[in-house]
């Protein structure tokens, strides 16, 4: 909620300077952080986060930042894979692997990977999403903490996470749990909260898969205290639901 007042007032001074390439770099810096703090405040679907990336979008290029372009696509992607509109979200997932291949920059080409794999995933082409995702997980492992996607997570984390659901629809449950570790391992070490609660929420949907009703209730519990204790509305929802689910599953057998 802070970054959100500040950006916001940021964005407000900015809009008193004469027109400009820096008034127009400042506005874009300004936007990607308010989008990303709006995400978290509002949810990837939010009017507001699909104004906000839009602008930086269309900021890009006048402000020479087009090698920053897959950061507000990225954010538009979110927006509309939440959304459901599938079709949107492939032709931005194929225009950030454009920009990637184009500036050979690790965190656009993680970038790509990670949103073509996770709109694969919701479009059924379970073999498609697991090769994005091990992409993205070589390009985390080789460029450590110079790769982040644009919420700040470490692709590496997020890949692995995702990883597991894939791996247990195509039927290797054993090795969905071990990748699902390793995520939460990585990102507690990393001490970045965002990444956590992630690798617990993956965590969290691959044990209810499995039917391992104890470990689901946990990591329920753990990522309320991280959304809590950092303001994240989406994982406190998600927390709140999942333990209920459950209950409901267990008294229809």
């Amino acid at each position: 909620h802070e970054s959100v007042a500040l950006a916001r007032h940021g964005l407000r001074l900015v809009a008193q300077l004469p027109p400009s390439p820096t008034r127009d770099v400042l506005e874009l810096d300004l936007s990607l952080t308010l989008g990303w703090s709006m995400i978290n405040v509002r949810g990837y679907a939010a009017v507001e986060v699909e104004q906000i990336y839009t602008r930086a979008a269309a900021l890009c290029e006048p402000a020479n930042r087009r090698n920053d372009l897959f950061r507000p696509l990225w954010g538009l992607a979110m927006c509309y894979l939440t959304r459901a509109e599938h079709g949107q979200v492939k032709v931005l997932a194929d225009r950030i692997l454009a920009l990637a291949q184009e500036s050979g920059e690790p965190p656009a080409r993680a970038t790509a990977h990670y949103m073509l794999g996770t709109v694969s995933v919701y479009t059924g082409e379970i073999v498609s999403a697991r090769r994005h995702y091990l992409d993205g997980i070589a390009i985390g492992d080789a460029h450590l903490g110079r790769s982040d996607l644009p919420d700040g997570r470490d692709p590496a984390i997020t890949c692995r996470g995702q990883m597991g659901r894939v791996l247990w629809l195509l039927g290797y449950p054993d090795q969905a749990v071990a990748v699902s570790e390793v995520a939460m391992t990585r990102a507690t070490r990393s001490g970045q909260p965002h990444s956590l609660v992630f690798a617990l929420w993956a965590d969290m949907f691959l044990r209810q898969f499995l039917g391992d009703v104890a470990a689901t209730a946990d990591r329920a519990d753990r990522i309320l205290v991280l959304a809590n204790e950092h303001d994240l509305p989406q994982y406190r929802t998600w927390a709140g639901i999942m333990p209920g689910s459950w209950l409901r599953c267990l008294r229809w057998n």
